[in-house]
């Protein structure tokens, strides 16, 4: 999951249990001290937030930031009646580093005029 999925993710928490209590940006902005900006801004995810700001928010909404292992996301996020971020899946074919860098050599060089017979 990249940095801006969870930036995302966290907003999008926070702005579901912010219109949960039926609580306009300016309740949440009032109660940790921010402007209402910058909280539309954590719901989001347009800004790279601090840990606590966003434990703030959190705290004021009612709920808490929680490490959780990489292999357990899915179903803590099942277990709380969130919808598990799906990673999307190319559908055609995956470009290569290789493809952009490689210099086809293969073709017959001329031998160096060093090389050549006088």
């Amino acid at each position: 999951m990249t940095e801006s999925d969870t930036r995302k993710r966290l907003g999008q928490q926070l702005a579901r249990a912010r219109r949960g209590r039926n609580w306009q940006l300016s309740q949440v902005g009032r109660r940790t001290g921010r402007p209402n900006s910058r909280i539309s801004e954590m719901e989001t995810g347009a800004t790279n937030s601090t840990v606590d700001m966003l434990a703030d928010a959190g705290e004021a909404l009612g709920m808490s930031l929680v490490f959780v292992p990489n292999d357990r996301l899915d179903e803590v996020l099942k277990l709380i009646g969130e919808t598990p971020m799906q990673t999307p899946v190319p559908t055609g074919p995956v470009p290569s580093v290789f493809d952009d860098v490689f210099v086809d050599d293969t073709l017959e060089e001329e031998e160096p005029v060093h090389a050549r017979p006088k």
